[in-house]
């Protein structure tokens, strides 16, 4: 998956609202910018059905795309998804 945002400066790893030399920013998660974007990736849905598929092989629990994002901020990114 790729977490993206207009505020950051994903060629230099620089967010241009903080000022933080980091991207994704974690000032911007943390205060969940409503700039944020999620885009699932082909290869994110053929992990999935990977997994999905071993899991129901083995009687485990399924995965879905919330379990590919960073645990703190999954309830909110999941909603962002484009």
């Amino acid at each position: 998956m790729i977490v993206m945002s207009e505020n950051w400066d994903v060629k230099n790893g620089v967010c241009l609202k903080h000022g933080i030399p980091e991207t994704p920013c974690p000032q911007c998660l943390a205060e969940k910018d409503e700039g944020i974007q999620v885009m699932v990736q082909e290869n994110d849905r053929v992990f999935l059905e990977g997994e999905n598929y071993l899991a129901e092989e083995s009687g485990k629990p399924t995965s879905t795309l919330k379990d590919l994002l960073p645990a703190d901020h999954a309830d909110w990114l999941i909603e962002h998804i484009v």
